[in-house]
């Protein structure tokens, strides 16, 4: 068994260890996380489904889907006897997007630990300018930013971000932002906006009161 710890709450979850990774059982990491696990036997696929989130899990298939959006697990579950088993490790950083802070796994403790993400990206906010949009990150204080394009994404990285993903994941701003997606990395913390069109040149500067990133769009078919 795994413990699962969230805060003073424990809970446990049956694992069991095939070649070196741990797997754990699908049903009780619903049950540990808030939500509800379900397996459709015409499809073979299960479903998890966490608050607004849903991840989709295909028999002996490594790829999952969330939210509409592909992650690899890199080993595929175990399947046996109607029940889903999940690669402790891989899964971990994707369960971390449906749940609204940091999960960790230990494989030497065998503890699942889900903490409290203290979040120092606040919110988007997008506006519509004479020639183009513009995009502002609002920060709990004054942060170094980059902003990159890589066609149709906006990448803008925060150094020394905290966010918790699920709060940006699939946000949208019509027309011009599509898509948003949100990554935390161990120093920094990342926004990309996929585009719904192409753009002309970018600015970056950093404002204050509030303290924000902004980024000038110059939006091509407004010209």
């Amino acid at each position: 068994e795994v413990e699962f710890q969230k805060g003073e709450e424990r809970a446990k979850i049956q694992s069991v260890r095939q070649g070196e990774m741990d797997y754990l059982l699908l049903n009780d990491l619903a049950s540990a996380l808030g939500g509800q696990a379900n397996f459709d036997p015409e499809s073979q696929r299960a479903t998890l489904t966490i608050g607004s989130h849903n991840l989709e899990i295909t028999l002996f298939s490594p790829f999952v889907v969330l939210d509409k959006v592909t992650h690899n697990l890199s080993f595929p579950p175990i399947f046996d006897q109607g029940t889903f088993w999940l690669p402790a490790v891989t899964s971990a950083p994707v369960l971390e997007r449906m749940c609204g802070g940091r999960l960790f796994y230990s494989e030497n403790d065998r503890i699942l630990r889900l903490e409290e993400a203290t979040s120092n990206i606040l919110d988007i906010y997008v506006s519509r300018k004479q020639n183009g949009t513009l995009l502002e990150i609002v920060t709990a204080e004054g942060m170094q930013a980059e902003a990159y394009l890589s066609s149709p994404w906006l990448n803008v990285t925060i150094f020394g971000g905290r966010l918790i993903p699920s709060d940006f994941d699939g946000r949208k701003f019509p027309p011009l932002i599509a898509e948003v997606r949100a990554y935390q990395f161990d120093n920094s913390a990342q926004l990309a906006f996929r585009l719904a069109r192409p753009i002309g040149n970018y600015r970056q500067t950093l404002a204050t009161d509030p303290f924000r990133v902004q980024v000038a769009l110059e939006d091509t078919s407004r010209i």
